[in-house]
Parts: structure tokens; sequence; C-alpha cells
């Protein structure tokens, strides 16, 4: 559909945004990650979210890359996952992999420093030969209690847009059940490597929305949720105004 001929620039620009806008729902943010049918949905919201705010950043003159991202498989990261429900228990390597990461950052983190200490020499005791999937669980329960949260009980925004995050495949399967500063630190090495992260990723883990007073930089807390979620407002907004009008630069 040729949407530019016999149009002024004015009316190019406002059909563009109507087809922008019809790839969002008006429920957007009720948009759950337990409904499948809905992960197309809350890419299309996060796409848009990352083009806007890479359009708006006026401290760089860089392009959102969509030749880059039409070669990558999108997929969605939840911000903060505390618990290895997607690991998969025939799969030891996983288990493994896990314990590894979560121990290289435990005693920089642990809300208990002498437990922590003991957990990692269970962890560097373990005969990988004989080890159980129940083994793993107990495990990874200890050192899941040992991480900081912030008291917010997760079932109530775990799936929710809130707590997503837009990522290539390859980059979410590396990521998949690692808890907040796990991902954080990959992220940020990933980025060095120069693998593509889209703007607002970068952001959530780089804690660009964290208030200078915050003392949880290893926890995504309810009030940088609420942050992200008022920018995720913000960039929609643009194209599908509450009151009916679009805002305009």
């Amino acid at each position: 559909m040729d949407v530019k001929k016999n149009q002024t620039k004015t009316e190019f620009y406002n059909e563009i945004s109507k087809l922008i806008a019809d790839t969002i729902p008006d429920n957007w943010e009720e948009l759950s990650y337990e409904n499948r049918s809905e992960h197309e949905k809350i890419i299309n919201v996060l796409l848009l979210t990352n083009i806007e705010l890479t359009r708006m950043n006026a401290n760089s003159n860089e392009f959102f890359p969509f030749e880059m991202y039409k070669s990558i498989s999108k997929s969605l990261e939840h911000v903060h996952a505390q618990n290895i429900e997607g690991i998969n228990e025939n799969k030891r390597e996983e288990w493994f992999n896990w314990l590894k990461s979560h121990t290289s950052v435990l005693l920089n983190i642990a809300t208990n420093i002498s437990k922590a200490k003991k957990v990692i020499d269970e962890v560097k005791a373990i005969d990988e030969k004989s080890y159980r999937y129940e083994d793993f669980k107990l495990l990874s329960g200890k050192i899941l209690k040992l991480i900081p949260t912030d008291k917010s009980d997760e079932n109530e925004y775990l799936h929710k847009i809130q707590n997503m995050a837009l990522l290539g495949l390859t980059e979410n399967i590396s990521l998949s059940n690692s808890v907040f500063e796990v991902k954080r630190r990959k992220i940020m090495n990933m980025d060095k490597a120069g693998a593509f992260i889209p703007l607002a990723t970068k952001r959530i883990f780089l804690k660009y929305y964290a208030t200078d007073n915050s003392h949880h930089y290893s926890v995504w807390t309810e009030q940088e949720r609420g942050a992200y979620l008022s920018e995720i407002q913000n960039c929609i907004e643009k194209y599908k105004p509450v009151n009916g009008e679009a805002n305009e630069e």
C-alpha cells in the first residue's frame, strides 16, 4: 500500500501515525507474558518505545537500526525473575551454568555474607557426575534467599509489561532465569562486545530509571518499574493519545 501517493506531508504523517497506533492495543498495559497470543503485541509496544527513545535522544545522532532488527529473532526478557522455573531439569549444563553465574556475583550482593560463603563452598564441592536436579533445586533455593529484593510480591508484576524488555533471541537465551544483577552484568558485557541492545533495555540494566538516592543497585525496584512504565506510556501517547490528540514535537 502506497500511503504517500497523492498526499500532503501532513496527511502522510497522520496516515503513518495511524498505522503505528493500530499496532498497539488499547489495553496494552494489561498485556501479559503468560498469554502466548499476546507476545507479539508486547513486542510491538516495546519496539515502538525503543524506536521513539532512539529518535528523541538529543545527545545522539544514531538512528534505530531497522535492518539489524529485522535480521534477529525478537524475544522478550523478564527484567526480574527470581526463580528457576525455566531451567530444563534434564539439561545438567543449564544447572551448572546457573550456579556459576549466580555464585560469581553473590559475595557482592548477598544479604548475608557468611551464608553466601558457605553456599559458594557447597557449589565448589559438587560432584557433577552424581548431582541430581533435586540437589540443584535445593541449592538454588539457598542462593535465591540470599539475593536482595525490594519486598514486592513478584506475582503482581512478573509477567506484566513493566517487567519485560526486548532482546534478540540469542541474548535472551544467555540471560534467561538469571536474577537482575547477573543479567545486568551480562548486558554490559554484550554491549561492550557490540551486541545489539535496544535503548530501553540498555537503560533498564544500566539503572537509568533509578533515583539518585537508590541503594538497590542490584534490584529492579518498584520505583524503577513505575518510571519505565511511564516512559513506555509517554512514547505510546505520541501515536495513541489518551485525550485523542497526538503529542507533537
